[in-house]
């Protein structure tokens, strides 16, 4: 009997083949992952990042132009109009704290760029800011070209004359709304924060902080950032407000010894005065804040009840004499349209006179000076 014949096992499938296809596979991977890790970490020509900048500004593209500006301004090729980029695209995302540090290395480095110290006097101008407006507009004055200082001048006038107490008092609701896209856009600008506080605490608004709220706020600011004036400043003038004291006082006699301006001086005296009943520290305080703002009708007002105090009448009236002239000059209702005429009609004896007498009465005397030399320019041409 014959055997049937044993069925034939299968091959046995190799595998050889396809396991190598996969690490070869790998291999490219990893390779094209690394040399894009590489490519990605060598450095980026100067030349290139500017492009990269432009054509995202091109584009509208603000994040990818501020990240190629940012990139370009850690090169040697930095410059005050790279700087300027960098500014220009913080603007456009309304991220002005950031904004005024590229300004400031944008003035340091091209100080004749016009643009770069006008958009910074914006944003001083827009949160209220007058002391650093007062200071970085006399710097822009005299850095700029003879040409422009009249730009300069008009821009650094309306900082002054629209000073922090009468600029809440004007219904500025692009202003407004400015401010609100700043503190949403970065929660830690403090000085936007503080101008738009000022600006609505009065009637407050859904989602605004209370007034504990508030002096939680900047307390925690102070406590971080002893430096940071601003919040500071408003950290003693709402205790002041309220009465509190102890704590104003404590926030009051920490202000750093080298930042101790005119601000710091107002506040002084309006402490002595109210809580030391101490007019003649008062009257020495409001007296050196107004050589430096003569146009703060509120310190005006204190110091001439500070010299009533110490019985000097004559002295008092004065100054109260003064304070009801500022006030009816500085009011919005008239200096709005008044400098809006002497502007634009400047070719005008009349407005160029009218113009140099309202910077004077304010007690602006640098600012009247300057607007004097530019009309003797105006008429010699």
């Amino acid at each position: 009997m014959s055997r049937r014949p044993r069925p034939r096992r299968p091959a046995p499938v190799s595998t050889s083949r396809p396991k190598r296809g996969w690490l070869v596979l790998g291999v490219v991977v990893t390779g094209v992952v690394l040399g894009t890790i590489i490519w990605a970490m060598l450095p980026v020509s100067p030349t290139t990042l500017r492009k990269r900048a432009e054509d995202a500004e091109a584009r509208n593209n603000w994040p990818d132009a501020l990240l190629a500006w940012r990139k370009l301004n850690t090169t040697d090729a930095a410059r005050g109009k790279t700087w300027m980029g960098e500014a220009r695209a913080c603007l456009a995302l309304d991220l002005a704290a950031q904004a005024e540090v590229a300004l400031k290395k944008a003035t340091d480095a091209d100080p004749a760029d016009i643009q770069a110290w006008r958009s910074w006097l914006d944003i001083l101008r827009t949160e209220g800011r007058l002391l650093d407006s007062e200071r970085v507009g006399w710097r822009a004055y005299t850095s700029v070209e003879h040409g422009q200082k009249s730009t300069i001048l008009k821009d650094l006038t309306l900082a002054l004359l629209f000073f922090d107490d009468t600029l809440d008092n004007l219904p500025d609701d692009r202003t407004l709304a400015r401010l609100d896209r700043w503190v949403k856009a970065d929660p830690d600008d403090v000085a936007a924060r503080i101008a738009l506080h000022r600006r609505v605490a009065s009637l407050p608004r859904p989602g605004d902080p209370d007034v504990a709220e508030w002096i939680e706020y900047l307390s925690r600011v102070v406590s971080t950032r002893p430096d940071e004036i601003m919040a500071r400043e408003a950290l003693v003038q709402t205790l002041s407000d309220l009465g509190e004291i102890d704590p104003g006082r404590a926030a009051l006699d920490g202000w750093p010894e080298n930042r101790r301006d005119a601000g710091y001086a107002r506040l002084k005296g309006r402490w002595d005065l109210e809580y030391d009943k101490n007019p003649a520290r008062a009257a020495t305080n409001l007296d050196f804040a107004l050589k430096q703002l003569p146009q703060d009708w509120r310190s005006r007002a204190l110091l001439a009840r500070a010299l009533q105090a110490l019985n000097e009448p004559e002295a008092a009236r004065k100054q109260a004499a003064e304070v009801a002239a500022l006030r009816e000059l500085l009011d919005p209702a008239n200096l709005v349209p008044r400098l809006a005429a002497d502007f634009s009609g400047w070719e005008d004896a009349r407005a160029r006179n009218d113009l140099i007498n309202l910077c004077s009465r304010a007690g602006l005397e640098r600012l009247a000076d300057a607007w004097r030399r530019e009309a003797s320019g105006t008429i010699a041409r």
